[in-house]
């Protein structure tokens, strides 16, 4: 769902555990799901994959709108 969001020009970044990234916004659960504001500020966080997670992501996707 997340990649496919980025054929419509929302900007994805997939880091690996480990990586700067994921300890830059404390990604421990993997997988992690943020929305981040133009300066980098998170403004939604999805951990995991539960139904009401899937849920979450999808609806912020949705508020996106296309691109």
């Amino acid at each position: 769902m997340v990649r496919s969001a980025e054929a419509n020009g929302v900007a994805v970044l997939e880091a690996p555990p480990g990586s700067a990234e994921s300890h830059e916004y404390h990604a421990t659960v993997n997988p992690t799901v943020l929305f981040l504001d133009v300066e980098g500020e998170v403004l939604a966080r999805y951990e995991g994959e539960a139904a009401e997670t899937i849920a979450g992501i999808r609806q912020g996707l949705d508020e996106l709108g296309p691109r």
